[in-house]
């Protein structure tokens, strides 16, 4: 908000700190969502649901995210983690949002850097930056962290849950195949 009002002198001091703050946000968020639905998959294969060739395809979502910062492929990993969670898939509108904040930035160091590693400006010629759209695509991390982490966190509670009262049945040996039905007794909470 500052940044969009009356600024005087240089304002990519102001602009590029606040523009990395909301592109390496929506990094985390999609890091954060893959790990639950990676995390999520892996109950459901405790559960019986997956196989194990899907478990290690889900699995293998995380290698080497921590050194990916392309918000395009993150993106592309947490589609794929969301079909081994068993979880609807994102909006086109979410995913449309990604990739422009992708475009504008697709390695994190545009904003982060003035210059590159050849020591060439980042954008040449000055640029102008949209701040009311920027912050517009900022609202993908809420959409990120606030609505699929926490539904992902839920599921994942609600899998231990279900898991647990597994556990607590084979141990007694009063297990009834029909007394837990995941679906049943716990989907609607999902």
């Amino acid at each position: 908000d500052v940044c969009s009002s009356d600024l005087t002198g240089y304002r990519d001091t102001a602009v590029y700190p606040a523009a990395f703050t909301y592109r390496h946000a929506t990094e985390l968020a999609l890091k954060q969502a893959l790990l639950l639905a990676v995390r999520l998959a892996g109950l459901r294969f405790q559960a019986g649901e997956i196989d194990d060739a899907d478990q290690a395809a889900a699995d293998a979502l995380m290698n080497g995210v921590g050194r990916q910062h392309s918000l395009e492929a993150l993106y592309q990993r947490l589609e794929g983690g969301l079909v081994f969670a068993s979880a609807e898939p994102l909006s086109d509108d979410l995913r449309a949002r990604v990739i422009e904040l992708h475009n504008i930035d697709p390695n994190g160091q545009v904003f982060r850097y003035p210059l590159k590693q050849d020591g060439t400006p980042w954008f040449g010629q000055p640029r102008a930056i949209d701040l009311a759209r920027l912050k517009e695509l900022g609202r993908v991390v809420d959409a990120l962290a606030l609505g699929l982490c926490d539904w992902l966190d839920n599921a994942i509670q609600l899998s231990h849950e279900f898991l647990a009262e597994l556990d607590a049945n084979a141990d007694y040996g009063d297990w009834d195949e029909g007394s837990v039905d995941f679906e049943e007794d716990y989907a609607d909470e999902v």
